[in-house]
């Protein structure tokens, strides 16, 4: 009697096969893992700028309610003794003076007529976060010393 034997099986995986997984599983595997590190570096990039953004306002709020300093005599300063977090630069603060009758505002402090224009910025010591934000600060006219002001 002839019987007919059976066939094997194909078992096995050849040597290309296995070759051609193990890339394209490689490439699969760094397509992600440069995924994740963009992704660590966006969220630290968003973290220091919302911290930033808390900063400028928290100062903006500072200088807000500290008094009206006139810079008729000499250049007027706010928030200097603001504390900021040791990966943070202390904030810049700037300070314009409105000049009436050259209906703008100068970085000269002789020209305060009763408005000024103050600008913070602030940015973290690697230079990925930054903020900047801008308040007026009137002169409470019943108050003495405030300069008259002066409108084109």
């Amino acid at each position: 009697m002839n019987r007919a034997l059976p066939r094997k099986a194909d078992d096995g995986v050849s040597l290309v096969e296995l070759l051609m997984a193990i890339a394209i599983m490689s490439i699969a595997f760094v397509a992600i893992l440069g995924a994740f590190g963009t992704s660590v570096i966006a969220s630290d990039i968003h973290r220091k700028d919302a911290t930033g953004d808390t900063l400028v306002r928290s100062l903006a709020e500072t200088i807000k309610n500290e008094p009206y300093r006139p810079g008729t005599v000499a250049c007027a300063s706010y928030g200097s003794s603001f504390a900021v977090p040791g990966a943070y630069n202390s904030p810049t603060v700037t300070i314009e003076y409105w000049n009436g009758a050259a209906a703008k505002f100068t970085p000269t402090c002789g020209d305060d007529s009763g408005v000024q224009r103050v600008t913070i910025a602030i940015a973290s010591k690697d230079g990925r976060g930054q903020e900047t934000t801008q308040i007026l600060k009137r002169c409470d006219l019943d108050a003495v010393s405030c300069p008259k002001p002066v409108f084109s």
